[in-house]
């Protein structure tokens, strides 16, 4: 019976391992990765406020608080492929799945983390938009997920 237990508990473990985003799928739909230090989490809100009329004083307001968030989302984007790192060297040495489990926990909790501060830098730069300007980057995230 333990037996049984172990197999299943790895098998769903090596599952949500391997479902993970490995560092090799992330790429751009032209199959390219993304160039180092790209800014990953905030990428397409530069887009889009590229395409706004901002003032001199919002583009040094929002360049300020971009600047100061990414030292911070990169070094935990940098923890969360170690995780992946992680997760897939203990698979391949076959470590015990409570130690897989474990990573991958670590691994994902980590990414959670991450997607929340960049949720939150977002939602701080969208603050310094007047309402036409905040409806123009709206619709131009809206494009990006109609894309998807």
């Amino acid at each position: 019976m333990k037996r049984i237990a172990s197999v299943l508990a790895f098998s769903i473990i090596t599952t949500i391992a391997f479902s993970a985003p490995s560092s090799a799928q992330d790429l751009r739909p032209s199959g390219r990765p993304h160039p180092p230090g790209s800014g990953f989490a905030l990428r397409h809100l530069r887009h889009c406020l590229s395409a706004v009329d901002l003032t001199a004083e919002q583009q040094s307001s929002i360049e300020t608080i971009l600047s100061g968030a990414r030292a911070s989302l990169q070094a935990q984007a940098q923890s969360v492929k170690a995780g992946r790192q992680k997760v897939k060297s203990d698979l391949a040495a076959g470590a015990d799945p409570c130690v897989v489990g474990a990573d991958v926990v670590a691994q994902q909790a980590g990414a959670t983390k991450l997607r929340a501060d960049a949720a939150a830098v977002r939602d701080q730069v969208l603050a310094m938009l007047t309402p036409d300007q905040l409806s123009e980057v709206q619709e131009c995230f809206q494009e990006r997920r109609h894309r998807r």
